[in-house]
């Protein structure tokens, strides 16, 4: 049988660790916290990337549609009769 002095003692063990566990707890969601929004960060960077990569293929694409426009305009305001160039 234990006594009370014993019980005190174990209960007071089991505070501490109890106490130790949750600042080890703390700490690991803080460090957690930290890591997600580094890769919220990153995500959002790439995305931005990809972002311009595309406005920058779509202005391309604009570009070579408007000069293919610009040649067969070219080509229909040619008299049918006229020799080729």
């Amino acid at each position: 049988m234990m006594s009370n002095s014993d019980a005190d003692f174990d209960m007071a063990k089991i505070l501490a660790d109890l106490a130790k566990g949750e600042m080890t707890a703390s700490a690991l969601e803080n460090h957690l916290d930290t890591i997600e929004s580094q890769v919220n960060e990153l995500l959002a960077s790439f995305e931005n990337q990809g972002t311009a990569v595309a406005e920058a293929t779509s202005v391309d694409e604009t570009k070579l549609g408007q000069t293919g426009t610009d040649q067969i305009r070219d080509q229909k305001a040619e008299p049918s009769n006229s020799p080729p160039k």
